[in-house]
């Protein structure tokens, strides 16, 4: 079982790449990642005096492409494709 680690940005933003993916960009904060983890983001959106703080739980994938449901993550200069597992929170 690989240990869940949690990267706790100040906000994490979704773009729309294309019709099968989103890309999420991460702060970057002193967590290692690498292909096989598993990590919790914490996502702190705000929204017309309205804060919403939700997780998602991803694995990173080894993989140079995204396949149907995983995404692209920007983390500090480095890209991944993640998958999402079942959330957390």
């Amino acid at each position: 079982m690989i240990e869940m680690k949690g990267i706790e940005p100040d906000r994490a933003i979704g773009v729309d790449v294309n019709p099968r993916s989103q890309l999420l960009i991460l702060k970057q904060e002193n967590v290692e990642i690498a292909p096989g983890d598993e990590v919790l983001v914490l996502i702190k959106k705000t929204q017309k005096q309205k804060r919403e703080d939700y997780g998602v739980a991803l694995r990173i994938t080894d993989s140079a492409e995204p396949g149907e449901n995983e995404i692209v993550v920007q983390y500090g200069d480095r890209i991944f494709v993640a998958q999402k597992l079942p959330e957390f929170i």
